[in-house]
C-alpha cells in the first residue's frame, strides 16, 4: 500500500507539472491559434501582462487564503501565491496517490476518465459548493474547455506513469 502511495505521489507530481505546463503554454496558444482562424484578434496575452497585485486570486490561492485567514494569519499577495502554488501541487499529489490506491484502470484511458471526473467534481462542482468560484454557468464555454483539457492531461500523463510503475506492463 506504500508503494502505491509513493508511486502515486511521484505520478501526482509529474502529472501536475505537465498540466501547468499546459495550462500556461499549450491551452493559451490552441486558444490563440483557434481565435487566428476565427478572425479574432487574441487578446488573451494583453489581458494577461497585468502585475500580480492586479489579477484576481486564482482558486488555490483562494484556498490558501482562507485557509490562513482560519488559522488566525494574515498573507501579503506575494504570500497568498507562493501558498496558492503549494495548495495546487499538493493537491494534483494528493489525487495521484488516491487514484494509484483505488482499484481503476492504471492506464491513459483511465487516467483521462480520472481526469475528466475530477474536473467535473472539483472544478465544476466543488469549488461552487465552498464559494471559492461562481457557479458554473457564470463562465462561458471556453473557460471550461480549457480547464476540463487540463485535466485531462493532468489524467492521461498519471495514467501513463502508473501503468508504467506496474511490472507486468513493463515486462508485457
Amino acid at each position: 500500500m506504500l508503494k502505491k502511495i509513493g508511486f502515486g505521489l511521484v505520478a501526482g507530481i509529474v502529472a501536475t507539472a505537465a498540466m501547468d505546463v499546459s495550462q500556461t503554454s499549450v491551452i493559451p496558444a490552441v486558444r490563440s491559434w483557434i481565435s487566428s482562424l476565427r478572425g479574432k484578434q487574441a487578446d488573451d496575452n494583453a489581458s494577461n501582462s497585468g502585475s500580480a497585485d492586479s489579477q484576481p486570486e486564482s482558486s488555490p490561492e483562494k484556498i490558501a487564503h482562507r485557509a490562513a485567514d482560519l488559522l488566525g494569519v494574515s498573507l501579503s499577495r506575494g504570500e497568498v501565491s507562493t501558498w496558492g502554488n503549494r495548495v495546487h501541487w499538493i493537491y494534483g499529489a494528493h489525487w495521484g496517490s488516491v487514484y494509484s490506491t483505488l482499484g481503476l484502470s492504471r492506464s491513459p484511458l483511465g487516467g483521462l476518465g480520472f481526469g475528466a471526473l475530477l474536473w467535473l467534481c472539483s472544478d465544476e462542482l466543488l469549488l461552487w459548493a465552498l464559494g471559492i468560484a461562481e457557479k458554473p454557468t457564470k463562465y462561458p464555454f471556453s473557460v471550461h474547455a480549457s480547464a476540463l483539457a487540463a485535466h485531462l492531461v493532468y489524467g492521461g500523463v498519471l495514467g501513463t506513469m502508473l501503468a508504467g510503475f506496474e511490472p507486468d506492463r513493463l515486462r508485457g
